[in-house]
């Protein structure tokens, strides 16, 4: 469940036809990729964009690793379906999304409003892995957004 409001946050600017196109309409899986490299300010990037979409309590439990190296691709491949090997090995770089199970001793510096919820958390695990885990695909679909908004495709995928 979302909920929103006009107020009392500032009216919005809308986002025009060509930014809709790049990050909804046009955004498609992409299955295999042209290789080449992805410069580090480019990750670093996609990561500032995509780390400060709105979580539940302001959690923000994903953790980003990205991997660009044929090393790096070859330790992973095997760990992954083989129908999604392709995509690794063409892609110029992958990263690997995964909820940090420990978000909440991060809680007080995130939402210094509520530090209590470091305790909560700590007490009530099943709680918390449901948070981490709902919170972290959250993130994830703001990940691919910011991936579209820096000018990359992306390929998501599960199965490891």
């Amino acid at each position: 469940m979302t909920s929103f409001s006009l107020q009392p946050h500032p009216p919005l600017e809308t986002l025009d036809e060509a930014g809709r196109q790049i990050l909804f309409t046009e955004a498609h899986t992409v299955y295999k990729f042209s290789g080449g490299t992805v410069a580090d300010d480019t990750l670093k990037e996609i990561w500032e964009l995509a780390k400060w979409g709105p979580t539940s309590a302001n959690t923000q439990p994903l953790r980003v690793l990205f991997l660009r190296t044929d090393e790096a691709r070859e330790r992973l491949l095997p760990h992954i379906l083989k129908g999604n090997r392709p995509k690794v090995k063409s892609a110029a770089a992958t990263a690997l999304l995964a909820a940090d199970l420990r978000f909440h001793l991060h809680v007080p510096r995130l939402m210094p409003l509520r530090p209590d919820y470091r305790e909560i958390f700590e007490e009530d695990e099943p709680r918390r892995l449901e948070f981490a885990r709902y919170n972290a695909i959250l993130q994830s679909g703001y990940f691919i957004m910011a991936v579209r908004a820096v000018g990359l495709a992306a390929g998501p995928f599960t199965g490891f």
